[in-house]
């Protein structure tokens, strides 16, 4: 079951890059009904289905169909003009590692401070369903 929830994270994850580099915006709006199917099926593996089903009807079913109909309306099928962007890399990179580097630190005080009598050794013994 771990495993299965690992696998759907890390397909989300990619999903979540692929939203955001991806140069069609068809293909963008394709890649974020992706990343909302994986949503709902963690929501569905912990047991949240009330939750996950809401989460489909909604924004898949209704946001982004929304941003597909209005991208094919306003006839947005190529990003003519962008260029080369890989310019942008070593700042995104940095700014990657910093955001990580603070997820880190404020999950690791939340867990201290939520788990002030208790003995844990590392983040894993708190993640371990």
């Amino acid at each position: 079951m771990k495993e299965l929830f690992y696998a759907i994270t890390l397909a989300v994850l990619v999903s979540g890059i692929m939203v955001i580099s991806a140069l069609n915006p068809i293909h963008s709006v394709f890649w974020l009904i992706a990343v909302f199917l994986g949503a709902s099926a963690l929501f569905i593996l912990l047991n949240m289905d009330f939750i996950a089903l809401i989460f489909l009807i909604v924004y898949v079913g209704a946001i982004a169909i929304l941003f597909l109909f209005v991208i094919m309306m306003l006839n947005l099928t190529d990003l003519e003009g962008a260029g080369d962007m890989s310019n942008y890399i070593p700042i995104g990179s940095v700014m990657g590692v910093f955001l990580l580097f603070e997820i880190f630190i404020m999950g690791r005080e939340a867990i201290v401070y939520s788990n002030r009598d208790t003995d844990y050794e590392n983040l894993m013994d708190v993640l371990d369903f």
